[in-house]
């Protein structure tokens, strides 16, 4: 059993990280207990997907309100044997012969149309599957770091000590709910201890009879009696409705690299290829990545392609338009009809007559998460050299509000065949949810480079980190470092970190843009975790990203 004793080094905290270097095999993880699980796995002598299974587990009992074993699980693979990756994707599953079950009313709590719906979990298949083809060391060694954790506690972060203070009108709605998240009324404050022994229960269950006892086993039965008692008539042959799927990633070429990212029914691979082919034609690589030139294309570019990838859905049951939007002559096209959104007069006083002060940077009230979301991230590479990339998530699966077998659960934000949606899924058997999660490794000869993903606004972030990656040649710490934005709002508002100077702001509402400040570092625009190579072969290196509380470790 891991030691759970209080150390200073799984104290969390934001800001400034150190990164690893030279290593001869680096985590990136969301949460140091995490990290430091995936490296004990690794020292041990366990495969990237050995320490990648225990780092998740253990992620869903310390990062609780980041994500859960309800959630999915996409990721990519490397295998060093082989030379190749491997995409798998888990998303939660809809059982397409009943309605739509939301059991908890609009509360006035929703980030979107209707509160979130009932969804069978892909999480545990997915762990599952990746254990299956990749693993080498036992499973159940594999959930012991978790067990130790659910068992004995954590110490409570202020971070999670705010996320479940705030969300406690959804996750308490539920008399389970209340008796986990404040069982005598108020939530476990920060610096103490949070357990879960019913999870821990779980787990040792999970332990003895593997993945299958979440989709077959004990726990199934349990979630099944209590979707039932709630109204949603699901039985047990829905528990096996998610069904991981390896697949080949997108791959494709950019400035003499090979990105390698999830394909569809996932947006990810498609939203980057359409942006980094339209900003090449709009001259992005020419300018510096602060100028407002800059931050206006990129603004723009955004808003067109996440309104596109609104038309992807799952290729076994949609002709999908892949040749179009991997074509230059396409990406061409639409950049010219971006850069005749440049203004040639000056419209800052359009924008200040209409607007005000205000669109000058001013840090507005944020309202976007109201219903718990989140996602957590994880980046390994062992000694052998096999590369894992992997997220896991809170949302897009379980019963919304529930808590079973200690589990806590959140359901899916997916719409119904809203075609502007990041999640969406049409109720038909067998059809996989389109989502906008995603992971992402870089080759350069046929060698892995680099791999990232990240938490938060994955919709806009991902992109903007790899473009100053490749289009900018900056290291993935100073792309990490830059300024991140949303897609430009219909409204004509850039909402940007504010750390943009004001002569930039300046320029921007020169052009017509309403600028508003997020946090100067705001977690919402995600938290990034990398791991590399380490040039000339000097092994590998890993880094967090500033805005959340992971580390990176390494071992000689």
């Amino acid at each position: 059993m891991v030691d759970t004793a209080d150390n200073p080094d799984h104290v969390t905290s934001r800001g400034p990280k150190v990164a690893v270097h030279h290593k001869a095999a680096v985590a990136s993880a969301q949460h140091p207990i995490v990290c430091e699980t995936i490296i004990d796995v690794l020292k041990r002598g366990g495969s990237a997907a050995d320490a990648a299974v225990a780092g998740a587990l253990t992620d869903g009992v310390v990062e609780n309100l980041l994500t859960t074993y309800g959630g999915l699980v996409t990721l990519l693979y490397f295998d060093a044997a082989t030379r190749t990756t491997h995409q798998l994707l888990s998303t939660g599953a809809f059982p397409p012969d009943l309605p739509v079950f939301r059991p908890i009313p609009d509360i006035g709590l929703s980030i979107t149309q209707l509160p979130p719906s009932a969804c069978i979990p892909g999480f545990m298949p997915g762990l599952g599957a990746l254990h299956a083809r990749f693993g080498t060391l036992p499973w159940a060694s594999l959930c012991e770091p978790a067990i130790g954790w659910a068992e004995d506690g954590f110490p409570m972060s202020p971070d999670l000590y705010l996320a479940h203070f705030g969300y406690l009108p959804f996750v308490g709605y539920f008399p389970e709910g209340r008796a986990l998240f404040a069982p005598d009324g108020f939530v476990t404050k920060a610096g103490e201890r949070f357990s879960n022994p019913k999870l821990a229960e779980t787990l040792h269950g999970l332990a003895r009879d593997g993945p299958g006892y979440f989709t077959e086993g004990a726990w199934a039965e349990e979630f099944i009696a209590t979707a039932n008692r709630l109204g949603w008539a699901i039985k047990l042959p829905h528990m096996t409705m998610a069904l991981p799927r390896w697949e080949q990633p997108l791959s494709y070429r950019h400035r003499g690299y090979e990105v390698r990212q999830l394909a569809p029914p996932n947006a990810e691979g498609v939203l980057c290829r359409l942006a980094l082919g339209i900003l090449d034609h709009l001259g992005v690589s020419d300018l510096a990545p602060d100028a407002a030139e800059r931050l206006f294309l990129v603004g723009h570019v955004l808003r067109w392609v996440n309104r596109e990838i609104g038309y992807l859905n799952d290729p076994d049951f949609f002709t999908l338009p892949i040749d179009v939007w991997m074509d230059e002559g396409y990406h061409r096209r639409i950049a010219r009809v971006i850069a005749a959104t440049r203004p040639k007069v000056d419209l800052s006083d359009h924008v200040m007559l209409t607007a005000g002060p205000v669109a000058l940077g001013a840090v507005g009230a944020d309202q976007r998460i109201k219903t718990p979301v989140g996602s957590s991230e994880l980046s390994v590479i062992d000694r052998a050299g096999n590369w894992c990339q992997i997220m896991t998530t809170l949302q897009s699966g379980g019963i919304p509000g529930q808590v079973v077998g200690g589990v806590a659960m959140f359901g899916s934000h997916a719409t119904f065949g809203l075609p502007g949606s990041g999640f969406d899924q049409w109720l038909a058997p067998g059809m996989r949810m389109r989502s906008i999660l995603g992971n992402t490794q870089i080759f350069r000869h046929h060698k892995p480079v680099l791999q990232f993903g990240s938490s938060g606004a994955v919709h806009a972030n991902v992109l903007q980190v790899l473009s100053g990656v490749l289009d900018h040649g900056l290291s993935v710490e100073a792309a990490i470092g830059l300024p991140r934005m949303m897609p430009l709002g219909e409204d004509g508002t850039l909402s940007i970190e504010g750390r943009v100077a004001p002569e930039q702001v300046a320029d921007l509402v020169a052009r017509g843009i309403k600028v508003k400040f997020l946090g100067a570092w705001d977690s919402y625009m995600g938290s990034f975790h990398a791991t590399w190579r380490e040039p000339r072969g000097a092994g590998y290196g890993g880094c967090a990203d500033p805005r959340y509380t992971g580390v990176a470790m390494g071992l000689d």
